[in-house]
């Protein structure tokens, strides 16, 4: 947990995880909306 000095792109995913830390609910929403979008795919193709 220390200092960033200058945020370089060379990880997009901890910019995402540390984003996540920020804001939970946010990262909450987006898997829950891809998760039940993923389920709707899936159940469509079902039948």
């Amino acid at each position: 947990m220390g200092k960033r000095s200058g945020m370089t792109p060379k990880k997009k995913q901890t910019a995402f995880f540390e984003e996540a830390e920020r804001q939970p609910w946010k990262t909450l929403c987006y898997s829950t909306a891809v998760t039940s979008y993923a389920f709707l795919q899936l159940f469509h193709s079902e039948q």
